[in-house]
C-alpha cells in the first residue's frame, strides 16, 4: 500500500503546480525514448514503410499528371473544387516528418547490409541528403 502522499485521488484538480511537474516528465520520457531509438522505424520490420513508399510513389505519379492538367485546362475555381491541391502539401509534410525517424542502410559496410538506427545519425543523414528538396516541395 502506497502512502497517502504518493497517491493521487481521481478527483484531484489539475493545478498549475501539477501541470509544471507533469509536462517536464512527459518531455523527459519522450527525449529518453528518442535517444534510445524507440521512435525509429525500421524498413525491414513489417510492411508500414513499404506501404507508405507505395502510397507516396503513387501520389507523386498522380501529381505528375493531375497538376499539369489542372494548370493547363482548368480555371482556378475548378482547381479549388477538386481539392487535390489541398492534399499535396499535408501528404508531403507527413513524408518529410517520417524521414526523420526511418532507419537508413549503412553504405560503408562491405558485404553486409546494416541499418543505422541512431536518431541523431538519421537526422544528420536526412538533412544532408533529401531534406532541402523535400522542404522546397512543400513550400
Amino acid at each position: 500500500r502506497l502512502p497517502q502522499s504518493e497517491t493521487q485521488s481521481v478527483d484531484t484538480p489539475v493545478t498549475p503546480q501539477t501541470t509544471r511537474t507533469l509536462v517536464p516528465h512527459c518531455v523527459t520520457v519522450l527525449v529518453d525514448g528518442w535517444r534510445a531509438g524507440a521512435c525509429v522505424w525500421h524498413p525491414y520490420k513489417g510492411n508500414a514503410i513499404r506501404n507508405w513508399d507505395i502510397f507516396i510513389s503513387s501520389f507523386i505519379l498522380c501529381c505528375c499528371f493531375i497538376l499539369p492538367y489542372e494548370i493547363a485546362f482548368l480555371t482556378l475555381e475548378e482547381q479549388n473544387s477538386l481539392g487535390f491541391d489541398q492534399c499535396v502539401v499535408p501528404i508531403f509534410a507527413v513524408d518529410v516528418l517520417l524521414q526523420f525517424v526511418i532507419a537508413f542502410p549503412d553504405e560503408s559496410s562491405e558485404g553486409m547490409r546494416t541499418w543505422v538506427s541512431r536518431p541523431t545519425l538519421i537526422i544528420l543523414n536526412y538533412l544532408g541528403s533529401w531534406f532541402v528538396p523535400d522542404l522546397i516541395s512543400i513550400l
